[in-house]
């Protein structure tokens, strides 16, 4: 058993925040009893990074990953933080040095003609790809995307594992993110147009699909243009996944659907396959995020239940010490906005929207919507001078869009902005929930697991887009923040799921939203404090 103190002199900030001390010894001393996998929900502006970096430090070597590009980002600029880790991305950001950096290394030299390696190139030494994941491998702490974590686990070696410690900040739609990386995509973008055309008539045949595909591999020359090194990669990469699907095609159920002009297999569900790709990858585990929620489901979906005993895994949850008068949620729900209900509530709905926009005049302001055809059908509803402040984002220049917004200001239409956004102080004054967050019911693999009623689950889903939501503009103690709710359907997903809901969330909602034993309960409790 390690002592308290000990793990203290790990942290590298100059002075702890409120709670992070007790949360940093509590987190160590439930390693050194044996806890395997820990999880971590603590709210925005606890500084979560620096406790998971206190932690990294202590246990080495040790993987830092994020999904949030952007976080990496904030913690390699952070004086205190990046000087700990050494950082390694995707062969794509990396030029190749045999060919004059002209190409990235992801299509380099070595893509393109045979013998490069080891005849011109000591590959470990040379290349700024692999000679950087070799210092990443033999540093102390390596810090990488979840992504880049996840699809390691199949890259050739030299490859990150037996890990003392991983952490995986932001983690708690962990399986869903496994799942879009395990995904395999038999179509014309994801596979070379030669191989397409011998396959396309059946492509549901994965084995026959790999035969055709390593036959294209096998008939490549030994120079190769820029454009028949991205065929190769590309059928390489495909290989890769189409192995793991042959791996645990027995052990996961699959669904197929269509897609860019081809089809496409995801599992719909990940835990079976979890532990391969993440818990046997590590010792011990820290997953942190402010919206873990209800840990018993997150332990079942992310299949820790496979690799740990109950015993080896501990939930802590921090509490929220921005003060809740400076982010309050505000009622203003003017009926069910359910894709059944909208004809009858539409109307209202883009009313109230008008009217917060109109009270709130020259605020920067984010509506969160669920679906790209909901964002359309209010825009068009919205009066022409509200309009002229709108912007309105497209799968092809969402990420164009919200720069512009930040940079200009207005009224954005958030289309699944729900995660990785950092809107701090005037960037965003006011949210408003059009309609609550639930899955898109048209995916397959969402249809199969409501027809198996799955309501827990969609629920659960749910309620953490939604409070990932609300803490997209509340970043720190001295930041406000309005977050409007104008979907019925919102306040009957709290009162059902009110047991799970975070105490720092619960405290900013209407009390006459409260259900009506939590209520009784708080009258009762103030009745005692009375007397």
């Amino acid at each position: 058993m390690g002592d308290d103190g000990e793990i203290v002199k790990y942290f590298p900030m100059p002075s702890f925040r409120p709670k992070q001390r007790e949360t940093l010894v509590k987190c160590f001393e439930k390693l050194e009893e044996g806890k395997k996998l820990i999880l971590l929900q603590a709210p925005v502006g606890f500084g979560k990074s620096a406790v998971n970096t206190a932690l990294c430090r202590y246990y080495t070597p040790s993987v830092y990953t994020t999904p949030q590009l952007s976080l990496i980002d904030q913690i390699l600029s952070d004086e205190y933080l990046g000087r700990f880790f050494v950082e390694i991305k995707g062969r794509e950001n990396y030029r190749c040095k045999k060919d004059h950096y002209l190409t990235t290394v992801k299509y380099g030299k070595c893509r393109r003609e045979r013998n490069v390696i080891p005849d011109e190139c000591n590959w470990l030494k040379e290349c700024p790809y692999y000679s950087q994941k070799l210092r990443a491998i033999m540093s102390p702490m390596a810090l990488m995307s979840t992504a880049y974590f996840i699809v390691d686990a199949f890259q050739e070696p030299p490859n990150f594992s037996s890990r003392r410690l991983v952490v995986i900040d932001e983690g708690h739609f962990l399986s869903e993110f496994v799942a879009s990386h395990v995904e395999l995509e038999i179509s014309p973008k994801s596979l070379p147009r030669r191989v397409w055309e011998r396959v396309k008539g059946n492509p549901r045949n994965v084995i026959d699909v790999m035969t055709v595909v390593e036959e294209f591999l096998e008939s490549l020359g030994d120079n190769l243009t820029e454009e028949e090194a991205k065929d190769k990669v590309r059928a390489e990469e495909w290989m890769s996944r189409a192995k793991r699907f042959i791996d645990s095609e027995m052990i996961a159920e699959w669904i197929w659907t269509e897609k860019n002009g081809g089809v496409s297999a995801v599992p719909v569900h990940t835990r079976w396959i979890m532990p391969q790709m993440i818990w046997d990858r590590g010792e011990k585990f820290i997953v942190s995020s402010a919206t873990i929620l209800k840990p018993e489901l997150w332990i079942r979906e992310n299949g820790a239940d496979l690799r740990f005993s109950g015993d080896e895994i501990a939930f802590i949850n921090v509490g929220m010490t921005f003060p809740v008068e400076r982010r309050r949620v505000i009622d203003a729900a003017v009926g069910s906005m359910r894709h059944d209900h909208q004809k009858d509530s539409l109307e209202a709905a883009v009313k109230m929207i008008e009217y917060i926009i109109r009270s709130h005049d020259g605020k920067n302001i984010a509506i969160h919507v669920p679906s790209y055809r909901l964002a359309n059908d209010i825009y068009w509803m919205l009066s022409d001078d509200v309009k002229e402040r709108c912007y309105l984002p497209s799968p092809e220049n969402r990420d164009e869009v919200l720069e512009k917004w930040k940079q200009n200001g207005g009224i954005l239409l958030a289309v699944a902005y729900h995660e990785g956004q950092d809107w701090k102080y005037d960037t965003c004054n006011v949210q408003i929930l059009a309609k609550t967050l639930y899955p898109d019911t048209t995916d397959p693999r969402i249809r199969r697991r409501i027809e198996r009623k799955e309501f827990d689950w969609l629920m659960w889903v749910a309620l953490v887009k939604c409070l990932q939501a609300y803490g997209r503009a509340i970043r720190a103690e001295d930041d406000y923040m309005e977050f409007y709710v104008i979907d019925d359907q919102f306040w009957e997903l709290i009162r059902m799921r009110w047991k799970y809901v975070p105490d720092w969330f619960k405290e900013a909602v209407p009390e006459n939203r409260w259900p009506k034993t939590a209520r009784k309960k708080r009258t009762n409790k103030n009745n005692i404090h009375d007397q």
